[in-house]
């Protein structure tokens, strides 16, 4: 593990402020992990945007989902809210 120290100096009529900061760089193996688990759910992304369109463009996106089950749950959905598709998206491909 290293450590980096970035200078910041601002400066103010005649008054001159200089900060030291520190930050902590981790391992690359660490890096990449965060990136992984901060990587945005494709079929997240692709449901809330479905939900948000509403009609053809929520149907096709059921007609993608691979299970039959899932997708019947999808298309039961079609006449709901955004608020309702939104939160099936959340409960099926989100985080909850």
């Amino acid at each position: 593990m290293a450590i980096a120290l970035a200078d910041l100096i601002i400066e103010a009529a005649p008054i001159v402020v200089v900060i030291a900061a520190s930050v902590e760089i981790g391992k690359n193996e660490d890096l990449m992990e965060a990136a992984r688990r901060r990587r945005p759910n494709r079929n997240l992304s692709r449901c809330l945007d479905a939900a948000a369109a509403g009609g053809a463009l929520w149907e096709n996106f059921c007609n993608t989902i691979p299970n039959d089950i899932d997708r019947a749950t999808c298309w039961s959905k079609t006449k709901l809210s955004e608020q309702d598709r939104r939160g099936w998206c959340n409960e099926k491909f989100g985080y909850w």
